[in-house]
C-alpha cells in the first residue's frame, strides 16, 4: 500500500471504527433502559 492509498483509506477506517463504537453504545443504552413487561404502565 502506498502513502496515497493510506490517505484515502485511513479516514474511512477511522469513520468505520467510530460508527461501530456509536452503534455499540446505543445498543447497550437501549438494553439497559428496557423494563420487564410487568413493570411498564398500561395506558388503556
Amino acid at each position: 500500500m502506498t502513502g496515497s492509498d493510506l490517505l484515502v483509506v485511513g479516514p474511512w477506517i477511522i469513520f468505520g471504527v467510530c460508527l461501530a463504537a456509536l452503534c455499540i453504545r446505543l445498543l447497550r443504552a437501549r438494553r439497559s433502559g428496557q423494563r420487564p413487561p410487568s413493570a411498564q404502565r398500561k395506558d388503556s
